[in-house]
């Protein structure tokens, strides 16, 4: 206890004391005879509080933790309120991630929206994005659905297949946006071709929530053949979800969870992965780039919405979006595409052929529409 100096015996200058200090109270965190000593006289007067507080390495490991926490926490919560607009974030999801993976919101106005009708739309708006649209979703998306109750069925042309009919409803209310229930069924047509109907529920109520009628596990899936495996959401708990992959590769070729889900009066709007941005078809440009387009269907516009996607094993599959209604088309840089259907109370289906070859999927497709070709 040689080294504790009392202001009574000492002589020496005021750095000299607290540097001598600052050395025993560092030497007593590791002597326990040292610790017994705390109670020494000399001690009392010498040492105070904020010696403790400065110069015990047990504090600096504390301080140390709490800096790193900061750091790692304090730091960007701080940039994410001061720096960025806390005006222009929205409710739900997260407006902070890559151009690659946005698609524009409010895409169907006349005009480009404004900073306020973006964020009442609960929609994110980038004075600095590099795409050519500054509203864009939030991810993930406000637009968003749950399963509240469903219902399956055997298809008899298929043995031991199944079609599911969920009904959903809107996740979370949004103000500005009058999102209704629709319900969407999942059908397998033959063991190459899957269809997806998404249609109006108007005429009904929302029902209670989902019985205990064996549907209380997360998500579901059913299987029509060999190719694909289609898992969906039919919980309350999580959002409604479709996601459609091929057995034998474990690609995902289909999945809904990239962007929004939104049913309106006038508008449905559904968006999905692609496997790659090999994909021809839909008159669009594709590759790399975000473009967007506008399609008319029906006998006199000769438009046919049917693209041809490769996959990255070289395996190809098609999709027909089957709607009389107009709609717009985005595709990402994801890649990712992304429907907006218009009209009151709009309905489709989306087809989908399973391939493997593109001579397989031109076969399927034509097997398809060739029951509504009359001459």
């Amino acid at each position: 206890m040689g080294g504790w100096v009392s202001r009574r015996g000492s002589n020496g200058s005021t750095a000299e004391d607290k540097r001598r200090i600052r050395n025993s109270i560092e030497d007593m965190t590791h002597s326990d005879e040292a610790m017994k000593g705390i109670l020494d006289g000399d001690l009392k007067e010498a040492v105070r509080w904020y010696h403790w507080v400065l110069y015990d390495m047990r504090f600096r490991i504390a301080y140390a933790i709490i800096f790193a926490l900061f750091m790692g926490l304090g730091v960007p919560i701080l940039i994410y309120n001061f720096v960025f607009e806390t005006g222009r974030i929205p409710n739900y999801g997260s407006c902070l991630f890559k151009d690659n993976f946005k698609f524009e919101c409010l895409e169907n106005v006349h005009r480009s929206p404004t900073e306020d009708q973006c964020l009442r739309a609960e929609c994110c708006y980038d004075d600095n994005v590099t795409l050519p649209f500054k509203c864009h979703h939030s991810f993930p998306s406000a637009y968003q659905y749950e399963v509240v109750n469903l219902v399956k069925s055997l298809n008899s042309s298929i043995n031991d297949t199944q079609s599911v009919e969920l009904n959903l409803r809107p996740k979370y209310i949004l103000k500005s946006q009058q999102l209704i229930q629709f319900k969407v069924k999942l059908e397998w047509i033959n063991p190459e071709h899957l269809a997806l109907h998404f249609y109006s529920n108007l005429s009904t109520v929302y029902p209670k929530k989902l019985t205990q009628r064996g549907h209380q596990e997360k998500k579901g899936n059913f299987n029509g053949s060999g190719y694909f495996d289609v898992t969906y959401s039919d919980s309350e708990f999580e959002s409604f979800y479709i996601r459609i992959q091929r057995n034998d590769t474990k690609e995902i070729i289909f999945d809904t969870q990239l962007g929004p889900i939104s049913y309106t009066p006038y508008t449905l709007s559904l968006s999905t992965v692609l496997p790659s941005v090999h994909f021809l078809g839909l008159k669009g440009i594709q590759g790399d780039g975000w473009t967007k387009y506008i399609l008319i269907n029906g006998p006199e516009n000769m438009e046919f919405p049917f693209y041809l996607s490769f996959e990255s094993s070289r395996k190809a599959h098609g999709v027909f979006l089957d709607t009389m209604y107009p709609f717009i088309a985005q595709v990402n840089n994801v890649p990712g595409i992304m429907f907006t259907l218009e009209g009151y109370q709009p309905s489709a289906t989306l087809h989908f052929f399973v391939g493997p070859t593109p001579a397989d999927v031109h076969r399927q497709l034509h097997a398809h529409v060739s029951i509504f070709i009359h001459f």
